[in-house]
């Protein structure tokens, strides 16, 4: 139970805040354009970059690298999967950018959580309630 809530938990609801966040209608830009690119795209590095971090938390102690993979490739698919949503969402579109964004940007997110726990700087009440450590 103290996986579910303190590791899964947390995944769960940065989700549903991305999904949430790729659900409210498009516009015009309140911004001058390329202003506001370089918005939107950071907001896709922290979300994606978020999501990566909580995966890596729950992998365990020692992961191979194919876990670190598998974690990666959920983070692209989310990020492949919220795009697909955007194109049924008035005013918003597809962007191969953003895909390209959310792909790096998880893999940051992934390979910050390696490194703190490496150095042993991630404090071990976040990876023993992931089921880590």
């Amino acid at each position: 139970m103290r996986t579910l809530v303190l590791g899964w938990f947390p995944v769960a609801l940065w989700l549903a805040a991305i999904w949430g966040q790729s659900s409210r209608p498009g516009g015009p830009a309140p911004i001058n354009q390329d202003a506001w690119f370089v918005v939107t795209s950071l907001g896709h590095v922290v979300e994606y970059a978020g999501l990566g971090f909580l995966l890596g938390r729950l992998l365990p102690a020692g992961a191979r690298t194919a876990m670190w993979l598998g974690a990666w490739a959920l983070c692209v698919l989310w990020g492949m999967s919220d795009e697909f949503h955007q194109s049924f969402v008035p005013g918003r579109d597809v962007d191969l950018w953003d895909i390209g964004v959310d792909t790096v940007s998880s893999a940051g997110g992934l390979l910050a959580c390696a490194l703190l726990r490496h150095t042993r700087l991630l404090p071990r009440l976040v990876t023993r309630a992931a089921g880590g450590d």
